[in-house]
């Protein structure tokens, strides 16, 4: 078990004031935001994340699961929980709702597959929306963060489904306070939160179609791809390629 939060403070008060349909809300889904420094906990800007989901499951009286997106990054070494098991960011994430929140587990989904933004809205989609049949769904992420997950849920959750009208889901994204970021990490992730933006964006004119779209992340993503599996790991690469930014943005 974890230690519980003091501050139950829930998400930015100017994104919340859209529930009039939670009583409809099939899910919300919310994105790990990795761990704290020393991989024992979650971070602030995560917490805040899952402050809104408790408050918003209530809203929904307790009818609407919560699914977390999330396993683990490619950027450090995961931690590791009883057994010598991956300590998957969904787990813990899913502790804190039980053990802060009183959140019964049987309305806790976990994703631990994604490693990435992509991942999550790929696995979170077909894992978990397409088999329920999800119409209404709240995607909750930082507001650091937003520009990336709109980018990459409106593109795998907006493909259309031969045979199936779950293309229709109707997303509302909410956003909460970057708690716990310092001035200089913030500008640091909005620079790379654009750039990621923007690549998406552009990946999603070219792979429009669910086998097109599988093709192209489970055949060239670093995350994914047997062809890059060796890349994973090699922590020293990932430094390289984020440049001066590593530290400010924790790596």
């Amino acid at each position: 078990m974890r230690g519980k939060r003091k501050d139950n403070n829930n998400g930015d008060s100017s994104n919340n004031n859209n529930t009039s349909s939670s009583s409809s809300l099939d899910a919300i889904v919310v994105v790990a935001g990795g761990f704290t420094p020393d991989n024992l906990w979650l971070p602030e800007w995560v917490l805040e994340r899952l402050d809104y989901c408790a408050e918003a499951h209530k809203k929904a009286n307790e009818k609407a699961y919560i699914c977390i997106a999330g396993s683990a990054t490619p950027h450090k070494p995961p931690p590791l929980q009883k057994g010598g098991f991956i300590y998957h960011e969904s787990t813990m994430m899913a502790e804190y709702l039980i053990d802060t929140h009183d959140v019964h587990p049987g309305k806790i989904l976990k994703d631990t597959s994604s490693m990435d933004t992509i991942g999550n809205a790929y696995f979170t989609r077909y894992v978990h929306a397409i088999p329920r049949g999800w119409e209404n769904v709240e995607v909750v992420t930082s507001k650091f963060h937003m520009r990336r997950v709109k980018a990459a849920f409106e593109w795998v959750w907006g493909m259309p489904l031969e045979g199936n009208g779950n293309e229709d889901t109707q997303i509302r994204f909410v956003s909460t306070r970057d708690s716990g970021l310092s001035k200089e990490t913030l500008i640091a992730r909005e620079e790379r939160e654009i750039e990621s933006e923007k690549q998406l964006r552009e990946n999603a004119k070219m792979y429009d179609t669910p086998d097109k779209f599988a093709e192209w992340m489970f055949t060239t993503h670093k995350c994914y791809a047997v062809t890059r599996q060796h890349e994973i790991g090699d922590f020293e690469a990932v430094k390289k390629e984020l440049g001066s930014n590593a530290e400010k943005l924790g790596y």
